[in-house]
């Protein structure tokens, strides 16, 4: 269905099917990284490219050569939120040699110097003999992953329905069930874990960002 077709049809329903509220959304076009965390590093590690993006002029990229450097793009909410929706557009440049637990998270909290806290659901790749899977919290699953496409991620942590879920291309990946806890960080993450060596050269592309406390299109 068409972009304006659901917006409509939600408006239509009104107050029993509310718009979502933006609690923050960016899709780079300012050129910069100004609303993001990302410690030390900046280019090329973490930067903004117009070499390649879903929509507009600008897109974000972590990148490393090197399993000693992890970039990371955190964005740290005003407050913490029981009920929570992220959304991104995903593209990664190769497949890493083993796999790679952390791409897309949700957590407790970030804090220095301890980086994550409670970090409750997140996406990955893993690698089962020659093919790579989406992961979730450290489990493949059986969606395959391949390099130079763009993926639409949404994870969803709810204390009040007691479950946590992924979905890929607006196809439901993964659910678990029990209480999270509420929700004041997220962002991503490039874990480099090796190879094929030399020399690394992985990348993650990232676009369209979105956080709400109701489901985002």
């Amino acid at each position: 269905m068409p972009l304006g077709e659901r917006i409509l049809g939600r408006i239509r329903h009104g107050l029993h099917n509310p718009l979502p509220s933006i609690i923050f959304g960016d899709s780079f076009e300012t050129g910069d990284l100004s609303l993001w965390y990302y410690g030390a590093l900046g280019p090329p590690y973490v930067s903004v490219v117009t070499s390649l993006v879903y929509t507009g002029t600008y897109a974000a990229k972590l990148w490393t050569n090197t399993t000693s450097i992890t970039p990371n793009l955190v964005k740290m909410l005003p407050a913490s939120y029981d009920t929570l929706y992220f959304r991104s557009y995903i593209q990664f440049n190769r497949m890493p040699n083993v796999g790679s637990p952390y791409v897309a998270s949700l957590a407790r909290e970030w804090a220095l110097p301890w980086g994550w806290l409670g970090r409750t659901l997140y996406v990955g790749i893993g690698k089962s003999d020659t093919k790579y899977y989406w992961s979730v919290n450290y489990a493949n699953t059986t969606t395959e992953v391949q390099a130079g496409v763009w993926y639409k991620i949404l994870l969803m942590s709810s204390i009040m329905l007691g479950k946590r879920r992924v979905w890929i291309n607006d196809v439901l990946l993964k659910e678990l069930t029990g209480t999270p806890p509420s929700i004041s960080a997220l962002g991503f993450q490039n874990y480099p874990t090796g190879g094929p060596p030399p020399p690394m050269d992985d990348a993650i592309y990232i676009d369209d960002v979105a956080v709400s406390d109701l489901p985002i299109i």
